[in-house]
């Protein structure tokens, strides 16, 4: 097992069920630290829920989940917390915090009752990075759906800012980019690729198929709860997946002036 595989995100044969309802099904996977993974599948095929177990969110799955080769507990949950940080597809608040409280809020794992210098210095420091500063002192219910969404992925970045002295970083993305605008929506994305540069577990649920092969390192394709595909993007898209998995026809592009193919559905 080579340095980055020691520190991976595993998922084992888990399995996941809604009353009679079986969302996943024997699903196995790993994620590692350096890539960009994402989660792509049509509604209802268990990205979220996948994620949510990976998490810690939901407890009652078969199979198991292992960070950097020590298997997920409860009692891991508070040390978890200074190294894996989440961003869930709706963050909502209903307290009139500042920007800055909020971010403030992924320091909660690193102090006992009040903020150090040293948080604080964390908070100005990704806020300036996320050019948020002028935002530092609004009110959080006065933002819009994407300045929110960008305060909770500043408020994750905060989270997961040190590097550990074991073990490595994890970050989790549950359709982060879906109240942004293009712009943002790119933006976003590439300062994942660079926060996976910091050799960081990135994992995040998707919808956009362009955006996944323009982003991602690594892709899991789910379909009916099941693993149908995990390989490299262009690999994993192809028109016969698109097909199974949407029913749409579709042809992947090629083209001189892009690094990358681009998809294009219903043709």
């Amino acid at each position: 097992m080579n340095g980055r595989e020691g520190f991976m995100l595993e998922v084992q044969n888990v399995s996941f069920r809604i009353g009679k309802r079986l969302i996943l099904d024997t699903v196995s996977t790993s994620f590692l630290p350096g890539n960009v993974s994402m989660i792509i599948g049509p509604n209802g095929s268990g990205k979220s829920t996948l994620l949510k177990i990976i998490s810690n969110e939901l407890k009652r799955y078969s199979g198991s989940i292992s960070y950097g080769g020590k298997i997920l507990t409860a009692g891991q949950h508070s040390s978890l917390a200074k190294r894996r940080a989440v961003l869930a597809q709706h963050s909502e608040l209903s307290f009139p915090l500042t920007v800055e409280e909020v971010v403030m809020m992924g320091r909660y794992p690193h102090f006992k009752v009040q903020p150090t210098a040293h948080d604080q210095l964390v908070v100005n420091q990704v806020l300036e990075e996320l050019n948020m500063t002028r935002l530092r002192f609004q009110n959080y219910l006065t933002l819009s759906g994407g300045e929110k969404q960008k305060t909770h992925f500043a408020r994750a970045l905060a989270q997961i800012r040190e590097v550990p002295v074991e073990g490595c970083r994890y970050l989790l993305l549950d359709e982060p980019i879906a109240s942004l605008d293009l712009n943002y929506q790119h933006e976003f994305l590439r300062m994942a690729r660079l926060l996976a540069s910091d050799n960081i577990v990135v994992v995040a649920v998707i919808h956009d198929l362009n955006l996944a092969l323009q982003y991602a390192d690594h892709i899991v394709a789910l379909h009916h709860g099941k693993v149908i595909a995990d390989n490299k993007p262009q690999q994993v898209i192809t028109p016969s997946l698109i097909d199974s998995m949407y029913g749409l026809k579709s042809r992947i592009l090629h083209t001189d002036n892009l690094p990358f193919p681009i998809l294009v559905t219903n043709v």
